[in-house]
């Protein structure tokens, strides 16, 4: 028999700063547990006791989500579990204490989630940041086996805060950063177990390996205070994607480099990388395959994610600490004890072909275990790093 899910509808003021009568505010119409393909346009509490199925969409704007602990469980049957926009840029939103499971591909998405030549775009073709969701905040929240990324934070969407959430067991990358999103912060985390792809036993999961955190063309975003522990790839990786889909130009924006991010007092535990820079700066492309053009002697894609900053970061027991392989970027104050390589500074394929990393600040830093390797050509200042007798 199926328990009754209670619906409650309350203003978005009342929700937010607990205001007397919010509890005599009238009831939704109940539904039965496990009702499909809710749609949130006002603030919403969803019965702990219930198991959502099918995908809950969020189009309003100024609300809050509480789920009070509520299953959203897409049973492998939707792409998305919990989707902020969809075809809305929705603003002001708040979404609590839910439990995101089941997904084909993406356990929580924010964005527009459609092709880019039809998302919004101002008159002069760049992309419209108001017009994306944005004042978003996502708390409480347990995001665990979905078939690939675990939360999508998409292209262009601003102010995001996603707080002392649990994201666990993903098929693939535990949090995905796309093109474009600003202004953001992610922190108090626990983000553990993602990225083993089929080997991790989750449905519809991607071959291959993937990390906790991808900053793909991220712009001015904090990440901190987070534990990243066992996910398969390593920690968190900054890059630019090479831009898909090359055959057709409408599908996709131009690609920008991740920069002015900081990364600072996170724990990573476990994987190959720790962090890395530019982590596709020496992967080899076939022709045709991206829509930014590999160096045509050397068949490699040169990445970039030139001035961010790795601060005060504890990295244990993974392959390599820290990998950077971009110019200007700021490794200070971080604690690694690394399998092999505690700090691997530059790029090969870069120095190879007459243009290495340059600009590198890399001082104060304790490498418990593992070398100090530096490419040859790059640019460095060392200072007072200290190395493990």
């Amino acid at each position: 028999m199926r328990l009754p899910v209670r619906l409650l509808a309350l203003s978005a003021t009342a929700l937010l700063f607990g205001l007397p009568g919010a509890d005599a505010q009238p009831r939704a119409p109940a539904a039965a547990c496990g009702q499909a393909d809710l749609e949130v346009r006002q603030s919403m509490q969803l019965d702990p006791a219930c198991r959502y199925t099918g995908m809950v969409t969020v189009t309003g704007s100024n609300l809050v989500l509480d789920c009070r602990g509520a299953v959203l469980d897409g049973e492998g049957k939707v792409r998305r579990t919990l989707r902020v926009g969809g075809t809305v840029g929705v603003a002001n939103v708040e979404i609590r204490n839910c439990v995101v499971t089941g997904s084909r591909s993406h356990g929580l998405e924010v964005g527009w989630g459609e092709a880019d030549g039809r998302k919004p775009r101002g008159a002069d073709g760049r992309t419209l940041y108001d017009g994306h969701p944005h004042d978003i905040r996502l708390t409480g929240l347990t995001v665990r086996r979905n078939g690939r990324v675990g939360i999508y934070l998409d292209d262009h969407v601003q102010n995001v805060t996603l707080a002392d959430s649990r994201i666990e067991e993903n098929g693939g990358v535990g949090i995905y950063v796309t093109n474009g999103l600003r202004n953001s912060r992610i922190a108090g985390n626990r983000i553990t177990g993602n990225g083993r792809g089929r080997e991790g036993g989750v449905p519809h999961a991607d071959a291959g390996t993937r990390e906790g955190i991808a900053l793909d063309g991220a712009i001015d975003n904090v990440i901190e205070d987070n534990l990243l522990q066992d996910n398969a790839a390593g920690g968190i990786f900054l890059y630019r994607n090479c831009g898909e889909h090359p055959e057709d130009p409408a599908t996709d924006a131009p690609r920008l480099a991740p920069s002015r991010n900081i990364l600072r007092n996170n724990t990573i535990e476990g994987g190959f990388v720790g962090i890395w820079v530019a982590s596709r700066q020496e992967r080899q492309y076939r022709p045709g395959e991206c829509r930014l053009v590999p160096d045509a002697a050397a068949g490699v894609f040169t990445d970039a994610a030139p001035g961010n900053q790795i601060l005060g970061n504890t990295l244990r027991q993974v392959g390599t600490g820290i990998r950077v392989a971009d110019d200007s970027n700021i490794i200070r104050g971080n604690r690694i004890l690394a399998v092999r390589t505690c700090l691997l500074l530059g790029s090969e394929s870069r120095s190879r072909l007459g243009h290495p990393v340059q600009g590198l600040t890399v001082e104060d830093n304790q490498c418990l275990r593992g070398e100090l390797t530096t490419v040859p050509q790059t640019a460095v200042r060392a200072a007072r790093n200290s190395m493990a007798r």
